[in-house]
């Protein structure tokens, strides 16, 4: 999910159903639940995050899935 001309890699961290999030490593001051669900009708608050970082419609989507099934997810590249 990395691209040229980003340069931050965000990572996703779920502890039960809090997502806590990094940046490059620190964390920051940011936290989703597994229990927004994102759907093609209504856009979670993760969704809109990782749009807002640079990830497509189809990729954010994407995460979101992975976190919501309580998957960690690693080295999503963004640009803020």
């Amino acid at each position: 999910m990395g691209q040229a001309g980003y340069n931050a890699r965000y990572d996703f961290v779920v502890s039960g159903t809090e997502v806590k999030v990094t940046r490059d490593e620190q964390p920051m001051d940011v936290t989703f639940s597994t229990t927004e669900k994102d759907t093609k009708d209504s856009a979670s608050p993760l969704h809109k995050f990782l749009e807002s970082i640079g990830q497509s419609r189809f990729d954010a989507h994407m995460v979101c899935g992975a976190v919501e099934r309580g998957q960690t997810v690693h080295g999503v590249m963004g640009n803020k």
